[in-house]
């Protein structure tokens, strides 16, 4: 695995170049604009070697603004202190940093620290030691062909995050990210390497309370390898998912709480995720 900083920077050059480039994603299929996204990477004088290049545009990477290292034994403190996006762009550098991670066996640290990257925290943020600490349950379904979204966007995977702990939504998106790329779907990407890199087609959160966080992701239909792959893990295992009908799966990551759930608590959050998912594929 490539050393941690260098994770963050080659995620920076990502996010870099697809700002000079029209989006292959949800906004080109509906007709938005892409944002412009700027970098404060220091180019380097031009007579440096590639070697010596690369490494002044890492330090000056790390120096800028990127994040800060607290000794190991602590959390880490991801530091971009930037004015907060808009709910449109902060759900296209989600999908852009879901799309980089997607292709990329990343520990937990890398992980968190490219999604709280994407998202621009206004206040510095303590990245967890571990993801495990949250509950992360997805439920995933088929939108409906009479949906306006079905066309561009066949699934969906409704999302309930919740740790009393940690109350910040970076942290809750963070685990998700985890949950969702490195465990659910990493397996399949590295097996087969047939899982596009833009299957993910629009982000949004539907609700965020001091206990937990919900919303929706759109899936193109180059997902549906994987969903049918997570429909037949949901009819053959009982351990941390259940399928509770034909084209819908509910998976949950056992994690805190999750390893001996109260069923009543997960039928309550299934149902309320189900209620306001309905106001994003209707």
């Amino acid at each position: 695995m490539p050393p941690y900083t260098d994770i963050v920077y080659i995620f920076h050059l990502v996010l870099e170049t697809n700002s000079a480039m029209s989006l292959n994603g949800f906004a080109s299929d509906y007709g938005d604009s892409p944002p412009t996204i700027t970098s404060n990477v220091a180019d380097s004088p031009p007579h440096l070697t590639e070697d010596e290049l690369r490494q002044e545009r890492l330090l000056a990477a790390i120096d800028d603004e990127l994040f800060t290292l607290t000794p190991p034994t602590t959390d880490r403190l991801v530091r971009v202190p930037r004015v907060p996006m808009q709910p449109d762009l902060r759900s296209i550098r989600f999908i852009r940093a879901l799309d980089f991670i997607t292709a990329a066996s990343l520990e937990w640290d890398a992980c968190a620290t490219v999604i709280i990257i994407s998202l621009e925290p206004d206040i510095p943020i303590i990245v967890p030691r571990t993801p495990f600490m949250f509950n992360v349950l997805l439920l995933w379904t088929r939108i409906p062909s009479s949906s306006v979204m079905h066309a561009h966007t066949p699934f969906a995977i409704h999302f309930h995050v919740s740790e009393g702990s940690h109350t910040r939504v970076e942290h809750r998106l963070a685990a998700l990210a985890f949950q969702l790329t490195q465990k659910r779907m990493n397996h399949h990407y590295h097996a087969t390497g047939k899982l596009s890199s833009d299957c993910f087609g629009k982000f949004v959160v539907t609700e965020n309370t001091d206990t937990y966080t919900m919303g929706t992701i759109l899936v193109r239909e180059c997902f549906a390898s994987v969903f049918v792959d997570v429909l037949n893990e949901c009819r053959t295992s009982n351990a941390s998912s259940r399928s509770f009908a034909e084209d819908h799966c509910v998976t949950i990551d056992p994690s805190g709480t999750w390893f001996a759930p109260d069923q009543a608590v997960v039928d309550q959050n299934i149902a309320r995720t189900m209620v306001l998912a309905r106001f994003v594929v209707s």
